[in-house]
């Protein structure tokens, strides 16, 4: 569980996150979601402990940010990068075992358990197939599960994911965000991911912060937070909704364009 209370991020002269706070549940998806230069990545940064906010408080699994250590927040906490440009064409298997690291003493080497956990989690991502290729010469949707595995193995209780989707086609998008949202529900994580598409941000989430210039505009269900009247007051755009077998779908109003 994540709770962000009264959040305050400044840097220099300028206020980054303004009051931020809101809960992200285990076994839930929380999107943070929102226009570029909205906070978003700042956010996520205050939350793994990158950077130090200024005021409020973070709480992890009911601990206080500020009182784990690095090697006890690795346990407990995993971030997948947007992307990742090893120096080294390692195999798949082998990028998914440096998410061991926090479980291996410094001078010793992985044991078969940390390997049985790694194979484990690329399974659990759907590409175990995969384990002996280079991680250099699969795509990138193949690269972006394999993050999110390496993620799993530090077996962690919460899930960070910064534009999982960036980069990827929209057949790639679905699957990362289809996995995602899977282990939510059968791992018991705590998911929490940055987003900019508003028709994602409704598929794949449970509750969605929605964030403007640093402050907290809206939070809760989708379905709540992601209307007319906020995307207009966000992005200045007027959309309308599709509703097709349960769900429903945002497109732009552009005039002239039927």
């Amino acid at each position: 569980m994540i709770q962000v209370r009264d959040l305050i991020l400044r840097h220099k002269k300028l206020t980054i996150l303004d009051g931020i706070g809101f809960n992200a549940l285990p076994e839930e998806v929380t999107t943070i979601f929102g226009p570029n230069a909205s906070g978003k990545t700042s956010l996520i940064k205050c939350i793994n402990g990158t950077w130090n906010f200024d005021e409020g408080t973070i709480t992890l699994d009911g601990q206080r940010i500020f009182r784990l250590k690095r090697r006890g927040m690795a346990k407990l906490l995993a971030t997948v990068p947007q992307e990742h440009h090893p120096p080294f064409p390692y195999t798949t298997l082998e990028v998914v075992l440096m998410g061991r690291l926090p479980h291996v003493g410094l001078f010793s080497w992985p044991s078969q358990r940390d390997k049985g956990v790694a194979v484990k989690a690329l399974e659990a991502v759907g590409i175990g197939h995969l384990a002996e290729r280079p991680y250099t010469q699969i795509s990138g949707g193949e690269r972006q599960l394999t993050l999110i595995a390496r993620s799993l193995a530090q077996e962690p209780k919460i899930l960070l994911l910064d534009e999982p989707t960036a980069h990827l086609d929209f057949k790639n998008q679905i699957s990362v965000l289809r996995v995602v949202r899977d282990l939510a529900k059968k791992e018991g994580l705590t998911v929490l991911l940055t987003l900019h598409d508003p028709n994602l941000s409704l598929i794949f989430s449970d509750k969605v912060a929605l964030l403007n210039k640093g402050k907290m505009v809206a939070f809760g269900k989708p379905s709540s937070v992601i209307t007319r009247e906020n995307l207009k007051n966000v992005y200045d755009l007027d959309v309308d909704f599709l509703s097709q077998d349960g769900l429903r779908f945002i497109y732009p109003k552009i005039p002239g364009v039927e």
